[in-house]
This record gives structure tokens, sequence and C-alpha cells, in this order.
């Protein structure tokens, strides 16, 4: 990423926080006054706003100017999100609140300037008292479930981070030689190396990955989040990774967040495992006389245009079973359904928005506005896509109702 847009990027960020930040505060502050309560709890919020604007200016100097992030520098992280994320939320409600606010005192005075004073004086028949009692109860009601927001931002970053899924999905294809009938392959995305603060949760993923047994492993890219020096914390889980038909991996966007010299290093590392990585290039597996082809492309997406799909597909006969590996899920639409030989694509990029709320027949994440296949399988006459939700995580480092996720996908003629 160019040096300019990551300070644009980190000023945008800091604004965001002094205006969210400011805004609950000043809210606090005068629930503070009318409560009659000690100014310390006012000014309390104040300072620690302060102590975490500065540590979060302190993290994002140590990500540039260090090449990669240690457990200490992940912990101001954690810091820095546990403060910021809860607010969000809060601050919409504040805002709302306002606005309904300032619409009622705009009528009141229409209201006062068209009727006479008698009139209006007539209709407020509401006593003050039972109305100030409302107005003060509902207040406190809400300040007492604002504290909500840090439980839930809370157990998503030390509950439910780490709290890795299996996810059995059957992918129905039109054709499938019976020779790859019950063909399994394990799938995994976005490890984002520089978002663990240790190698324990990473070791967990692992071996959950290899008690599935299946006959393939694919990793659709993101390996890390912004250097190679990431890597150790998850390269000895990488170099563990077995399969019988092999394991096989793509770059992602995060993969290219780096200088030329960096990126090439990268890769190198990763070829050094057992991951073979293709950059828009492709396996044939034979297996009892029927072909699978495993098809890679670089990254496309996120303004970034490394994918060559005809020569990740140079070679595959139109007869045979192609799954295609290709990070950003927008690519579908873009290069691959309707318009080229693919009967299986594997995604990953979304991490499902990291956030999602589910009520009943309804999902509702960030994601979804961004992305119009954002998580889960997606199907389209004979070719399909599904978008893994990944292992690890960027920006917030949290997961709340959108679990890190190990996908088992199962062949089967459709």
């Amino acid at each position: 990423m160019e040096p300019s847009a990551v300070y644009k990027f980190i000023l945008f960020i800091a604004l965001v926080q002094i205006v969210v930040d400011s805004y609950v505060n000043a809210a606090w502050g005068r629930f503070v006054r009318k409560r009659g309560w000690n100014g310390l709890f006012s000014t309390f919020a104040w300072v620690a706003s302060a102590v975490i604007f500065c540590v979060g200016l302190f993290s994002a100097y140590r990500r540039l100017s260090s090449d990669g992030l240690s457990g200490y520098d992940m912990i101001l992280q954690h810091l820095v999100w546990l403060w910021y994320a809860p607010k969000l939320p809060i601050a919409v409600v504040l805002l709302i609140k306002d606005i309904i606010r300032l619409i009622i005192w705009i009528r009141r005075k229409i209201r006062t300037a068209l009727e006479s004073e008698d009139s209006f004086s007539k209709q407020k028949q509401t006593p003050i008292a039972t109305s100030v009692a409302r107005r003060d109860f509902l207040q406190k009601t809400g300040w007492a479930l604002a504290s909500a927001p840090f439980g839930i931002v809370a157990n998503g970053m030390f509950g439910t981070l780490y709290d890795f899924q299996i996810k059995n999905v059957v992918l129905r294809i039109s054709g499938l030689p019976f020779a790859l009938e019950g063909l399994r392959i394990t799938q995994i995305s976005d490890i984002h190396a520089g978002s663990f603060i240790s190698t324990s949760p990473i070791r967990e993923a692992g071996r959950l990955i290899r008690e599935q047994n299946t006959d393939m492993i694919v990793v659709t890219g993101d390996f890390v989040n912004f250097h190679p020096s990431e890597l150790p914390t998850i390269y000895r889980e990488l170099e563990l990774l077995k399969a019988p038909l092999g394991v096989y991996g793509i770059l992602g966007n995060h993969d290219h967040f780096m200088s030329l010299k960096q990126h090439a290093e990268l890769k190198t590392a990763i070829k050094k495992t057992a991951i073979d990585l293709l950059v828009n290039e492709n396996r044939i597996i034979k297996i009892d006389g029927a072909g699978l082809a495993i098809a890679g492309t670089d990254n496309t997406g996120f303004n970034q245009y490394f994918a060559r799909l005809d020569h990740a597909l140079s070679g595959i006969e139109p007869d045979i079973t192609t799954v295609l590996l290709a990070h950003d899920p927008t690519f579908w639409d873009k290069e691959v359904r309707g318009k080229a030989h693919a009967d299986i694509m594997l995604s990953g990029h979304t991490h499902g928005g990291q956030v999602a709320f589910a009520v009943p027949g309804l999902t509702l994440s960030p994601a979804q506005i961004v992305y119009k296949q954002w998580a889960g399988l997606y199907t389209d006459k004979n070719q399909q896509l599904y978008v893994n939700c990944g292992l690890g995580t960027v920006g917030p480092p949290l997961r709340i109702g959108i679990p890190p996720e190990i996908t088992v996908l199962t062949l089967t003629r459709g």
C-alpha cells in the first residue's frame, strides 16, 4: 500500500475517533451534570479518551516504523478497539435520539408560532413532574444499556475471536466423474498471521484442520497482514499441512501490501512449506482415470489487478472438473460466472464482515454493504462460489456472530 494512502487512512480513522469520542463524552457529561454527580465521572471519560487516543497513535507509529507487529503491539490494538468499537453503536443511538429531539423542538416552535398563547397553554395538560420523571428514567435506562456494547465487544475479542468452527458444505456438480464422488477439500482463508498475539490459536486451528483428514487442503489468500516477518507465528502450522492430493494456496490483497522485495520473500517462504503456491497457474490431478484441475489466480480486487485468468486456466480441457482459487469473491461476477470454465470458485477476503447480527430468517453484516457474495455458498446454473469467512482478523481484533471458519467441502454428483 502506498505510504500516502496509509497516512490518509490513519488520519481519517483518527478524525472519526475524535468525533465519536467527543460526541459520546459530551452526552455523558450532560447526563452526569443533570444527576448532580461528582464531575470526576465526566472528567475520567475525557482523560481516558485522551490516553487511549495517544495509545492508538503510538500503535499506528509502531505499525509504520517496524517490520511486523509483536504480541505487545497486538495487546495495544486490543485496548484501543475495546475502547472505540463499543462507542460506535452508542454514538448512533445518541444521534438518533438527538435528531428526534430536534424534530420535536422544531415542531413545538412551529406550533407556538401558529397558535395563540391561550390555546397552546390549554393543550399542555401533561404534568411537568410526570414528564421529567419519565425522561429521567429513560435516560438512566439508556446509559445503563450503553454498557452492553462494551460487554459484547469484550466477548468478541476474548471469547469468540478464536472459536474456530468446522463448516461442512456439499457441492453438487453436474457431470462429476464417479472417481471424484465424495472427494473432500478443506478450505482455510485469510489467516492474517499478524493478527495473532501468540501461536496458541493457530496451533488449535492446525489441529482441527488435521483432524478432518480430507483429500486436499487449499488456502485462499492473505497469509499475512503487511509483512513477511509475521509468518513465524503461523509457519510451523503451514509446514504441518498435509493431504493425499496436495496442499494448494494463492495470494490475497494483503500479501501485496509490501515492497516488491518483501513480496518475493513472502512467496519464497510459503513455497518452502508443503503449500504449492499457484500464481496464475494450475495443476491437473488424475484420480482413477478422472481429471481434477486446481487453478489459482493472483489477486484482482481491492484496487489490485494481478490475476491472469487465461494463464490460470491454460491447458485445462472443458470436460475436466475445475476448482478455481481466487481470493476476492468479486472476481466471480467480473470474470468467472458465465464467462470461464470453472465449476467451483473458492474465495475469502470478506471475513464475513467479522460482525453480524442474526434474527430469524435474516443475518445482517457490514460485509453485505460492500459485497454481493459475502459469506457461504452461491450458485448460478452449473457454477458455484463458496466464500470462506477466514481464520484471522483485520482491523478490529474481534468476531461477533461470525466465527473463524474451517470449511470442509464434499464433491458429489448433482
